[in-house]
């Protein structure tokens, strides 16, 4: 992984970081550990998409593990994920957030190499995350996606190449606004479907289908705007160059 010369903003340090690889091929495994402590901010992003390989045996991994604190704040924007065909990937996740700590964290993934006529050719996605605020567990959400057992059916019934994103938005703040979903249900256009949900506990998700990838980009962006302001906080730039 490289990570660029991180930029402070005022409040909070932006850092890029891009496997400078061609993409994930079999075997690879990359582990990313991030604690935002006290009083402490960061937005980690990354310049370009991820791009999962051919994968004629095995499959690539990726773990993640973010921890705020109270009074921290941790934005995390990875950029697309683009599995292309015949690929096999795992994620794991795990998210946890003090009681005063606040996390807005996205995802994004692609249908796979849309321009080449490729799409849902992947072998299989298997994403699991844990999300956990105050020492309780808010969300968990697993999902597994393989285009030979029917998981992709509710992606396709809105675009035939549907984009996907998320936005997990954890902190007090995000769960005491009752605007945010009417607000968010106004993000939406013929060409990106938004959804926004109040979690059990410390916080929403926003969910979106789109039928192009500056489509779901541009809805992502929007809900980002929403919950910047949510939060009370000046919406940081990413920085690259």
């Amino acid at each position: 992984m490289h990570i660029s010369k991180p930029h402070w903003e005022g409040d909070l340090l932006v850092v890029n970081a891009v496997n400078p690889t061609a993409g994930l091929f079999s075997g690879d495994a990359i582990r990313c550990t991030v604690t935002v402590e006290t009083g402490a901010g960061l937005l980690l992003t990354a310049p370009s998409a991820q791009r999962a390989h051919r994968m004629p045996e095995g499959e690539a991994l990726l773990e993640q593990h973010f921890r705020v604190q109270d009074g921290g704040w941790l934005e995390v924007w990875p950029e697309l994920f683009i599995p292309q065909g015949g690929s096999r990937c795992r994620q794991r996740t795990r998210i946890e957030a003090d009681a005063g700590g606040e996390l807005l964290y996205f995802e994004m993934l692609a249908p796979g190499r849309v321009a080449s006529g490729e799409v849902f050719l992947f072998e299989s996605l298997d994403w699991e995350m844990d999300i956990f605020h105050g020492g309780e567990r808010a969300a968990r959400e697993k999902f597994s996606l393989s285009p030979g057992d029917g998981s992709l059916h509710a992606l396709r019934a809105l675009y035939p190449a549907a984009y996907y994103g998320s936005c997990f938005a954890i902190g007090r703040a995000f769960f005491e606004d009752e605007t945010l979903q009417e607000t968010t249900a106004a993000l939406n256009t013929p060409d990106a479907t938004l959804g926004c949900s109040r979690l059990s506990r410390g916080g929403c998700v926003v969910k979106v289908l789109a039928r192009t990838g500056p489509d779901l980009r541009k809805a992502l962006r929007s809900a980002r705007s929403l919950f910047h302001a949510a939060a009370g906080r000046r919406e940081p730039a990413f920085r690259r160059v």
